[in-house]
């Protein structure tokens, strides 16, 4: 075996093996389910029209069936798939290391910058949750590895293969968790946009590597949007997401704006009306964005759903067609309110992110730690101090990049909060660190 290879494996066999103590340290070792895991785990591959009518991507109930035909029963198929969460997430961390280490930092930085990606709030919330949150963020983490490292090596060793890979990882994430999507738009862009440092390659060949990664997901994607539109005659990749969205656009109408809507949305729109009338007692639209973050849990599954059910009953496809249309409807009718939403939502995803960041009880005492640091730095002398910026580019670019376009992304269709816009949010803390040990450094130089 090569050095490298087992100096690799050594690494992530350490940073598993911690991961798994910390877990069982801190009680995140054992499953937790949810109410999203029931719809995983009694996902049906009976039939085509089975898988093409369930509200999830085949992705994640597929590892779940696989753990439970290797563990024998579902408790310790359930047990493994926690421990194959947790080491999905040792390999992100293990591919961060060595590539923020070749992009200019100390190892001490790199190290202290992965710490703080490993804990992030995303692992730490969700990694033992039966649910897509926690294996669907590493593994978007593993591919954006691979993409600082297509920046740094350019045009050397195999790029198809490694670009292919990127392509084929991003379809992967997607199958597990749609939410994902985002990642091919951001893909294209980060092939085309590049921090200075990164190896020199001609704007043709950057643009030949954009289309080659998002082809892969692109035809993933629209061969499976094309198999359900065979089978159950809708085009789209799930029977679910615009209850969600109905469950916000709603919230920007009047009962009577909502009746008034053109054709069947009308009908829909006035028995939603109804049902929001029955369950808070209101007949105006939401006044703050707070108020439609709060009420919207209830309103996809107490007001949208079931008045698509009572007004539609002819099953979930048709029923998810006509709340496409009563969103759309809704959007050209009332632009101007969709997109105040769109930026006050995108806005409150950001600082409820910030806010879960530093209440994080890892972060929250290296916060402190660092305002006393910042402190004492201020009472002394000292003289001119130039940080050098170069290893901070690639991570700063990502940080920035990654999380504007999946909140932004949330923000379409749902309140961007919570774990919503904590997995956008997943390099801040690497990215914090990492200036954090940089400054530091910077002024230990100088002094």
């Amino acid at each position: 075996m090569r050095p490298s290879i087992s100096k690799s494996l050594n690494r992530f066999a350490l940073i598993w093996t911690g991961l798994l103590l910390m877990c069982a340290a801190t009680g995140k070792i054992h499953p937790h389910l949810v109410s999203d895991t029931t719809s995983y785990l009694e996902y049906s591959f009976a039939s085509a029209e089975d898988l093409c009518t369930q509200i999830r991507t085949p992705g994640y109930p597929a590892i779940l069936r696989v753990g439970s035909s290797l563990f024998g029963d579902n408790e310790r198929g359930l047990q493994a798939i926690v421990i194959l969460q947790i080491g999905l997430h040792a390999i992100a961390v293990c591919l961060w290391y060595p590539e923020l280490i070749q992009w200019g930092m100390t190892k001490r930085t790199a190290a202290i910058a992965c710490i703080a990606f490993a804990v992030t709030n995303t692992f730490w919330d969700h990694v033992n949750t039966i649910a897509t949150d926690a294996p669907a963020m590493s593994l978007s983490v593993i591919m954006v590895a691979l993409v600082a490292n297509t920046w740094r090596v350019g045009n050397r060793g195999n790029s198809r293969g490694r670009t292919c890979l990127i392509g084929g990882l991003t379809a992967c994430v997607i199958a597990i968790r749609p939410a994902y999507l985002f990642l091919i738009p951001w893909l294209f862009l980060a092939m085309l946009v590049r921090p200075a440092e990164s190896a020199l390659v001609p704007q043709k060949k950057r643009f030949r590597d954009a289309i080659r990664i998002a082809l892969i997901p692109v035809c993933v994607v629209l061969g499976w949007c094309a198999f359900r539109g065979s089978v159950v005659g809708e085009f789209g990749p799930l029977p679910f997401g615009h209850q969600n969205m109905a469950a916000v656009t709603t919230q920007l109408l009047d009962a009577d704006e909502l009746a008034a809507l053109p054709g069947s949305s009308g009908e829909l729109g006035y028995a939603i009306a109804q049902s929001r009338r029955d369950l808070y007692g209101i007949e105006n639209r939401a006044d703050a964005t707070m108020t439609i973050d709060s009420r919207w849990d209830d309103m996809t599954y107490r007001v949208v759903i079931p008045a698509a059910e009572k007004t539609i009953p002819s099953g979930i496809v048709n029923q998810h067609q006509a709340l496409t249309k009563l969103d759309r409807d809704i959007v050209l009718t009332y632009p101007l309110r969709y997109i105040k939403w769109c930026v006050l939502g995108f806005r409150r995803g950001v600082w409820g992110s910030f806010a879960n960041i530093a209440m994080h009880p890892i972060y929250f005492p290296c916060l402190i730690g660092f305002a006393a640091w910042v402190i004492y730095r201020a009472t002394q002398h000292s003289g001119p101090q130039t940080m050098d910026w170069s290893p901070l580019k690639p991570i700063v670019l990502i940080m920035i990049s990654y999380a504007v376009m999946k909140i932004g992304f949330v923000t379409l269709t749902s309140p961007p909060v919570g774990r919503f816009s904590d997995a956008g949010m997943v390099f801040v803390p690497m990215g914090i660190a990492a200036f954090v040990m940089t400054l530091a450094g910077t002024q230990t130089a100088e002094t």
